[in-house]
C-alpha cells in the first residue's frame, strides 16, 4: 500500500515515453521493441491499480491543474500500445477505446480548468499533452485502417496547436516563475509539433511539403530549446514531472525519422539530418532509461517526505 501511496499519476508519461521508446529503437534489435512495451504496460497497470484502490488519492491529485493535464498521456501510451497488438479487432478495440477517453479526459479538463477554475499561473506545457495529444490516434491510425479518421483527428489538433502554444508562452514568460516541481515540464515544449509532424508522415499519402517542411522547422527548433534546458533541470532534486524528459524526446526523433523516411521515398538524402536523428534518438533513449532509475530510486528509497505530485 505504500508502494501505490507513492506511486505518482504523472509515472504515466513515462510509460508513454517508453511506448513510443519500442518503436524508435525496434529497427536495432527485435527485442527492444516487446521489452519496452512491457515496461510502458507495467506502469500503466500500476496506476490502474492504484487509481482502483486509492481513488480518493488520485482524485486529490488530479485537482492540481499539473497532474491533472499529465494523466493525458495515459490514453495516449494506449493508443501506441494498441500498435504492439496483432491488427485485429482487440488492437482497433483499444484505439477506439482510447481515443474515446483522451476525448472525454480533454472535455472534463476544459470544463474544469478553463471553463470553471482558469488562472494563467494554472497553465503549463503540459496542456500540450490535453489538446495536442490527440494526434498520437494521428500516428497510430493507419495501423488499424483508420487513416481517414486519423487524418481529421491531425487537422483538429494542428488548430488546437496554436492557440495552446500562445497560451503557454504567455504563462512561460509572466510572473511569477513556475515552481520549482514544475520546471522539467518545461521540456514538453518540443513535443506538439514533433507529434504533428509524426502524424502528418503517417497518416496522409500526399503531403505538403510547405508544412511538411515548416513543422520540421517548428519541431527542430523547440528540440533545441528542450534539450538547452536539460542541463539544469536534470540538477534539480526529483519530482514526478521527472516524466516529461521521456517522450518529448522519443517523439522528436520519431519524427525527424519518419521525415527522413519521407524523404528517401523521393530520392533526397540529408546527411546533416540523419547525423542529428543518431543524436536525438541516443539522446531519447539515455533520458527515459535515466527518468526510469530516477523514478525507482524514489519509490523503493525511504524518504521522510515525498515531493508533491
Amino acid at each position: 500500500m505504500t508502494f501505490l501511496r507513492k506511486l505518482p499519476l504523472p509515472m504515466a508519461g513515462t510509460a508513454l515515453g517508453f511506448a513510443g521508446l519500442g518503436n524508435l529503437l525496434a529497427p536495432y534489435h527485435p527485442l527492444l521493441r516487446p521489452f519496452m512495451g512491457a515496461i510502458a504496460a507495467l506502469i500503466l497497470t500500476a496506476l490502474l491499480i492504484k487509481a482502483l484502490v486509492l481513488p480518493k488519492d488520485c482524485k486529490e491529485a488530479l485537482r492540481h491543474p499539473l497532474v491533472a493535464s499529465t494523466m493525458a498521456t495515459a490514453p495516449m501510451a494506449l493508443m501506441i500500445l494498441s500498435t504492439y497488438l496483432p491488427k485485429g479487432r482487440l488492437a482497433q478495440g483499444l484505439w477506439i477505446l482510447s481515443l474515446a477517453a483522451h476525448g472525454a479526459y480533454l472535455l472534463y479538463f476544459t470544463a474544469q480548468f478553463v471553463v470553471q477554475q482558469f488562472k494563467l499561473p494554472g497553465v503549463f506545457p503540459s496542456w500540450f499533452i490535453v489538446y495536442v495529444g490527440p494526434a498520437a490516434a494521428s500516428v497510430t491510425a493507419a495501423y488499424h485502417g483508420f487513416a481517414a479518421q486519423g487524418r481529421w483527428v491531425f487537422w483538429g489538433c494542428l488548430v488546437l496547436y496554436l492557440p495552446i502554444l500562445a497560451l503557454v508562452v504567455r504563462r512561460t514568460l509572466s510572473k511569477p516563475e513556475l515552481p520549482e516541481a514544475a520546471r522539467p515540464s518545461l521540456v514538453i515544449y518540443a513535443a506538439p509539433a514533433s507529434l504533428l509532424l509524426t502524424a502528418y508522415m503517417a497518416c496522409f499519402s500526399q503531403k505538403s511539403p510547405a508544412l511538411a517542411w515548416i513543422l520540421l522547422v517548428v519541431s527542430l527548433l523547440f528540440w533545441l530549446f528542450a534539450t538547452g534546458l536539460l542541463f539544469r533541470l536534470v540538477k534539480l532534486a526529483f519530482y514526478p514531472s521527472y516524466s516529461a524528459f521521456t517522450f518529448p524526446f522519443v517523439i522528436s526523433a520519431l519524427a525527424c525519422k519518419a521525415f527522413l523516411g519521407w524523404q528517401k521515398m523521393q530520392g533526397k538524402s540529408l546527411p546533416w539530418l540523419q547525423n542529428l536523428n543518431s543524436l536525438q534518438i541516443l539522446l531519447a533513449t539515455l533520458l527515459c532509461l535515466f527518468t526510469l532509475w530516477r523514478y525507482l530510486d524514489f519509490l523503493w528509497r525511504p524518504a521522510p517526505q515525498e515531493p508533491k505530485q
